[in-house]
């Protein structure tokens, strides 16, 4: 007797490629399907209760320098033995952080009318992604790498942040934090107020500017545009000497080190880039000449370091020179 095998094997066959397709949708066991959630700013659920994180301050007698650790010298390819110049630091008049929620920024904003004295203080906001504070808790809209908002522009962005924020009053939400695409440590947050960034600094009595840039990314050609024309303003109203800008986004590392160092960039044209550079890092900052070509995001860190260099360029050959030539039009030719 024959036996027709041709249907079982089809049948293992489908069957096969069912269990295959059910694997490439459901996450790993125990996992949670990455998909864009809201967040707690700060990754400690409970942080923002505790000081805030990442703060330094650029003015006479509140800078230290902190020795990067070895194996971050040896990855960079810098002498541990070398310390930058601190030329112009004493009268640089900044500061920044990572994101606060509202009893942390209370406290900042005490801290920085102590700094300022007389002058204005503006606090600059380098963050995309839509976030508000919620019962006084810092939240956002987390998509991967932080890119929740990635291609809006910054108008449409705070639009998207009212109409997603302005509803929660009266709901319960879920809140994580993230590590490596997957969501931790879920609270459920009863919301009963929401306010604005914008709306928590100026409760203050302080400036807000907001410079929309994605996390990990070397920030939009017309946010860099927008600060440099923000600085020429600040210049002609106040003086250079003027204001106290407080800089942060969601770790105070990345965006908040960029802006920080292109303003030291303009008021310290005499500092070299490479000391510029090391002392942002050993005070808080990134190291933006680094490329971590292990990284998913390496041609995203290509862009940034090769950015953070033709920025120092433009300054040093155009922008002071009163030639007239905005920044995102000179670097297009690059």
């Amino acid at each position: 007797m024959c036996l027709n095998t041709r249907r079982p094997v089809k049948a293992v066959c489908l069957l096969l490629l069912c269990m295959l397709c059910w694997a490439m949708i459901l996450p790993a066991a125990g996992e949670e399907a990455f998909q864009p959630f809201y967040r707690f700013d700060l990754d400690d659920p409970d942080a923002w209760q505790k000081p805030l994180a990442n703060v330094r301050c650029l003015t006479a007698g509140a800078w230290h320098f902190s020795p990067l650790s070895p194996e971050k010298c040896a990855a960079y390819g810098i002498d541990p033995d070398r310390q930058p110049s601190a030329q112009g630091l004493d009268t640089l008049n900044i500061s920044g952080s990572a994101e606060f929620s509202e009893d942390q920024f209370r406290q900042l904003a005490g801290e920085l009318r102590a700094l300022a004295g007389n002058r204005q203080v503006w606090v600059v906001d380098c963050r995309l992604e839509s976030h508000a504070l919620l019962n006084g808790i810092s939240v956002s809209w987390y998509g991967d790498h932080n890119w929740g908002n990635k291609g809006l522009t910054l108008a449409e962005a705070e639009a998207e942040e009212r109409t997603r924020f302005g509803v929660l009053p009266g709901q319960t939400v879920t809140v994580c934090t993230a590590a490596n695409n997957v969501t931790e440590n879920p609270r459920e947050l009863r919301v009963e107020r929401w306010m604005t960034e914008r709306e928590l600094v100026e409760s203050e009595g302080f400036h807000y500017l907001r410079l929309a840039g994605n996390d990990h990314s070397w920030p939009e050609e017309e946010a860099v545009d927008a600060f440099l024309a923000f600085v020429g303003e600040l210049d002609r109203t106040a003086g250079p000497d003027g204001a106290w800008l407080h800089f942060h986004c969601q770790a105070g590392k990345s965006r908040t080190g960029i802006f920080m160092a292109i303003y030291d960039m303009i008021r310290n044209p005499e500092v070299s880039f490479e000391d510029i550079m090391l002392r942002h890092a050993m005070t808080g900052s990134s190291y933006f000449p680094y490329v971590n070509e292990a990284s998913e995001l390496t041609d995203v860190y290509a862009l940034r370091a090769r950015r953070i260099r033709q920025v120092y360029e433009y300054l040093h050959t155009e922008w002071r020179s009163g030639a007239g030539i905005a920044w995102s039009e000179w670097v297009a030719g690059k």
